[in-house]
């Protein structure tokens, strides 16, 4: 996880930090609506369930070496068997052989002795605390089945590594492993889904999002990204990035304390000018919904095949998310969206978290000393998703996950508690805009945000709701095993081979080990549902 330690050059909290137009303005991709239409949403009607077009790249396993860290190719962990000697016995192998993490060098360190604790709320991964009585509590982060479908690893590492080395933001990477990584743990909590809503920790993540939207996006877009200058269509062609190799390992803090500020402020910045540049952007929320769908429409059909009876509460799924409606309606949403922008002035692209959901925001268990500012006690964590997209867009997407409890015991896929009032939102802007009060770009008034979160939230409803589908792929399998399906042999064989064994028995299928097991089929539609609701609202 992530911690705060102040720089040796902090500005103080009234020193100006960096906001979209203090460095080059991106811009808007000029890509035609009719084209992002027609990437988004063109996915073929008959879905190649074992096409390798669609899941070949899934669970490769391995992680791309990065510079300055050190790689443990030849170890793969399954998280189901977590709770298992064999588990603990590889595990010390990664840790003292492989990683050399410090601390856990001990050649006399006892596998029996390490306490491998799963941290429960977690979506995409699979999150361990780590510890023995002789060592120091570390992060083991195991990747999900689905992420590499859903994550460019390479691109999260590149992401990381920049945020730490110039913005000092974000956990000491210990190293990586075929599939995941181990991180530097330090004292804190996640906040709960109450704590979104109090006066003083809410301000803080409004002031935390305004900080990580003065990130220059230059830095965190890789060379040749294809989010730059090429549209939607180029990030379909290239859904894997080749990483920009980093030439030092990362900081050990976490504080936006020492990001880089204007030339005239007092405080010198931590990293090199950037040259003066203006690229165009694609948000990433276009090229996920383009790159997810065919996966997505993939275990749907999977999901159409499998022998449900007609009372279950999976029975309808297929029928009630309707994909091929929902591609007519993103349409005519994406049209609806830059056809407002055209009219009334675009949201601006920013370096966005995009998962600002409770789990994913950190308290410390002491706030940082002076004169870092006391939201700085907050820290968000887990940037698997991050990307540049309209600040409108990061800011509905925290706005949705207002509603939810992913701890709730039967509903914690459901939007059960209430969106923002317009009084806590008006309070929310109000902390964001009152960092970086002045820039070449004048600051929003509230309700000019209030405007672009209105057009921008719906959009992150139908992402999550095609996430979900992808991450359900298990769970289909695991159905299509309990009531027989006509899946291909393919998809079979690869299901069987992609389980794997260590010659011990196996868990509870579909369990991971004592992690909980996700409800994304239900998350999935009812996503769908909140995007409809959503969308009916601003008239579509």
């Amino acid at each position: 996880m992530l911690t705060l330690t102040p720089s040796p050059a902090v500005p103080s909290p009234t020193t100006a930090l960096p906001i979209p137009g203090r460095h080059a303005m991106p811009t808007r991709s000029s890509t035609s609506s009719s084209s992002i239409v027609s990437s988004v949403t063109s996915t073929a009607s008959t879905v190649l369930l074992n096409d390798p077009t669609i899941w070949g790249g899934e669970d490769d396993g391995h992680v791309d070496r990065q510079r300055g860290l050190r790689h443990a190719d030849g170890i793969q962990l399954d998280a189901r068997k977590h709770a298992r000697p064999s588990f603990q016995r590889k595990l010390l192998t990664l840790l003292r052989d492989e990683l050399a993490v410090d601390g856990w060098t001990d050649p006399d360190l006892d596998p029996n002795m390490i306490r491998v604790k799963p941290i429960t709320g977690a979506m995409t991964n699979s999150i361990f605390f780590v510890s023995s009585p002789t060592s120091p509590q570390v992060l083991l982060r195991i990747y999900g089945p689905s992420s590499t479908l859903l994550i460019s690893r390479p691109k999260e590492l590149h992401i990381l590594h920049t945020l730490s080395r110039h913005y000092s933001i974000g956990p000491r990477i210990y190293g990586t492993f075929a599939n995941g990584r181990v991180e530097q743990w330090f004292a804190s909590r996640p906040l709960t889904k109450e704590e979104l809503r109090v006066g003083e920790l809410k301000d803080g993540i409004a002031k935390r999002m305004r900080e990580l939207h003065g990130v220059d996006l230059r830095r965190i877009l890789l060379p040749g990204d294809s989010a730059l200058d090429g549209g939607i269509e180029d990030e379909l062609k290239s859904p894997l990035l080749e990483p920009q190799r980093p030439d030092s390992p990362a900081p050990t803090d976490f504080s936006l304390s020492s990001v880089e500020t204007p030339a005239s402020a007092s405080t010198p910045s931590l990293a090199p000018p950037m040259p003066a540049v203006s690229p165009t952007i694609t948000p990433g929320v276009w090229a996920n919904l383009a790159s997810w769908m065919a996966p997505a429409a993939a275990v749907l059909a999977m999901l159409k095949r499998v022998n449900l009876p007609a009372d279950h509460p999976y029975a309808s799924i297929v029928k009630d998310v309707d994909l091929s409606r929902f591609k007519r309606e993103l349409a005519r949403y994406v049209t609806f969206v830059e056809e407002w922008e055209e009219r009334e002035g675009e949201s601006p692209i920013v370096f966005c978290h995009n998962d600002t959901q409770y789990g994913n925001l950190l308290l410390l268990d002491h706030r940082p000393p002076a004169p870092a500012p006391p939201h700085h006690q907050l820290c968000v964590i887990d940037f698997e998703y991050a990307a540049a997209n309209p600040r409108a867009y990061d800011i509905g997407n925290h706005f949705n996950e207002w509603r939810y409890d992913y701890h709730h015991p039967t509903h914690s896929w459901a939007p059960l508690l209430s969106y923002p009032s317009p009084a806590e939102r008006r309070s929310f802007y109000a902390s964001y805009l009152s960092l970086h009060p002045t820039s070449p770009h004048a600051a929003p008034a509230p309700d000019r945000l209030e405007a672009e979160v209105r057009v921008w939230a719906p959009a992150s409803m139908a992402m999550w709701g095609v996430w979900g589908l992808v991450q359900a792929r298990d769970q289909v399998l695991k159905l299509a095993r309990e009531f027989g399906a006509d899946l291909p042999v393919a998809t079979e064989e690869a299901e069987r081979e992609r389980e794997g064994s260590d010659g011990e028995a196996e868990g509870e299928p579909g369990s991971a080990g004592g992690v909980e097991e996700f409800e994304y089929l239900k998350y999935a539609r009812a996503k769908f549902e909140a995007f409809r609701e959503a969308t009916g609202e601003l008239g579509l």
